[in-house]
């Protein structure tokens, strides 16, 4: 988690082109993804 929120800020400070906005867009959607899937490790375990 912390290496895709370190790659989506790296991202952030890079240059605005069409690639630029995709690789935010897919870093975006691995990191709800992965919050997703953790939220739903919790609720199993509680």
């Amino acid at each position: 988690m912390q290496r895709i929120c370190k790659k989506l800020d790296i991202a952030y400070k890079g240059g605005r082109s069409a690639s630029g906005w995709s690789r935010i867009r897919n870093l975006k959607k691995e990191r709800d993804r992965l919050i997703f899937i953790e939220e739903n490790y919790w609720r199993q375990c509680s």
